[in-house]
Parts: structure tokens; C-alpha cells; sequence
């Protein structure tokens, strides 16, 4: 609860967030994970156009 404005939050300040360590994956793993995605978007539009 430190971290909230109140109860239920109907906005978030920059001051809540700005501490917050948000972990990316590696460049190599972020080009693995576009390449699935777009490797399924592609399937998907295959599928449904047959």
C-alpha cells in the first residue's frame, strides 16, 4: 500500500513509478520473441484466407 494514491487508484503520478525497476529482456531474446509473433501473425493470415 505504500505505493498507492488510495484504495482504488483512478490515476498514477510519475512519483509511484518512478523507482519501479522494470526488467527487459535481452535484444537477442526480444528478436526471438518479434520473430514467433510475426512468424503466427503470418500463419494467422494464411488460415484465414484459405
Amino acid at each position: 500500500m505504500p505505493m498507492t494514491a488510495k484504495s482504488s487508484v483512478d490515476s498514477v503520478r510519475r512519483q509511484m513509478i518512478a523507482d519501479i525497476l522494470i526488467t527487459l529482456p535481452s535484444k537477442e531474446e526480444q528478436t526471438a520473441i518479434a520473430t514467433i509473433l510475426s512468424d503466427m501473425d503470418n500463419e494467422s493470415k494464411l488460415l484465414k484466407s484459405a
